[in-house]
């Protein structure tokens, strides 16, 4: 259980760190791009977990 939370903790970080890398670089279109792959992955992640 503290696996699980340690690593989508991990994941949302990095995700968050090259979000506000990108949006510095290129703006808002591609920080709601990253959001969006985002909340993708992590319901793809939450759904191989149910299994």
């Amino acid at each position: 259980m503290l696996d699980k939370g340690l690593s989508i903790l991990a994941v949302s970080l990095s995700i968050e760190m090259v979000s506000n890398i990108l949006s510095n670089l290129y703006g808002n279109a591609v920080l709601a791009l990253a959001i969006l792959i985002s909340v993708i992955t992590l319901g793809i992640c939450h759904f191989r977990q149910k299994k």
